[in-house]
């Protein structure tokens, strides 16, 4: 079984999604590192669905490219949401949280 740092941040839900959407997301992290620093996101994909996750030591020190934000953005509005929470836990097919949400990412990829 894989093991999960306890700085992990996921989604509150996994995104509905083509397999085209998640390769999309997958390219959006992978930028040149001469114009932006990865920073500790990474999706995951099972079922149509795309998984969302971060480590919390990173995200806030290397942020995120614009068009992962953008790409998330427009999944979180082709879900019929009007954000999608981020919370501490563990993410994949089974969820869990521990039911404090560290941030909120809206339909335009902005966090709030």
């Amino acid at each position: 079984m894989r093991e999960y740092p306890d700085d992990l941040i996921t989604a509150e839900r996994p995104l509905n999604a083509t397999r085209e959407e998640y390769e999309a997301l997958k390219a959006a992290l992978k930028v040149d590192p001469e114009e932006h620093e990865p920073g500790g996101w990474e999706v995951g994909y099972c079922d149509g669905k795309v998984y969302i996750f971060a480590y919390s030591d990173s995200i806030w020190e290397q942020g995120c490219p614009k068009a992962f934000d953008d790409l998330v953005g427009a999944l979180i509005a082709k879900n019929g949401l009007e954000h999608l929470d981020f919370r501490g836990g563990r993410m994949g097919p089974v969820v869990s949280h521990d039911g404090q949400t560290y941030f909120r990412m809206m339909t335009d990829g902005s966090i709030g």
